[in-house]
């Protein structure tokens, strides 16, 4: 399995982007296209950026953040029924901790979390794991939060195509 954040965010089994289970991927990485990227494939945006947003029968969340300083980087966090949350960069396995290892629950959730990964692999003694962590997407500075979204409990699937119905 190669999931990437998103896939991991949205319990899909195979790397996508936004957009890519509905149609064509994000344009750009502004926060309105991602935004409407992943609406088209079945994540409801909600508009609380300050707080963690309510739970939701049937749905549990997930949080976007990106980064300022290019224009094609964004990650996604989701929340564990234990409250906790994890997150997933490229290669690497599910984390629970931000990037100066703060465990990211209710106290500390994705919107005042530091994301700021480029800064925690460039401390002396992270120095070493740098080369990895850039090549696995890791040291990035996740400075901007986008918001929360509900996802459906089974995750997202693909979207058939009105163009793959067939005529008979």
């Amino acid at each position: 399995m190669s999931q990437n954040c998103y896939a991991y965010a949205v319990n899909y089994n195979d790397r996508i982007d936004p957009g890519e289970l509905s149609g064509p991927k994000y344009a750009d990485n502004s926060d309105s296209e991602l935004i409407r990227a992943a609406e088209r494939d079945g994540l409801e945006f909600i508009s609380v950026k300050d707080r963690i947003p309510p739970n939701k029968t049937g749905y549990y969340l997930v949080a976007l953040i990106a980064t300022s300083a290019d224009t094609s980087n964004y990650h996604w966090i989701r929340m564990e029924l234990d409250r906790h949350w994890t997150h997933k960069a490229g290669e690497g396995s599910p984390q629970k901790h931000d990037a100066v290892e703060k465990k990211l629950k209710d106290t500390n959730p994705p919107h005042s979390a530091n994301f700021n990964f480029q800064a925690y692999f460039t401390k002396p003694e992270k120095m070493q794991f740098l080369a990895m962590a850039q090549h696995q997407g890791w040291a990035v500075n996740y400075d901007r939060f986008v918001g929360y979204f509900y996802c459906p409990n089974g995750g997202l699937t693909k979207k058939k195509a009105s163009w793959d119905c067939v005529i008979q």
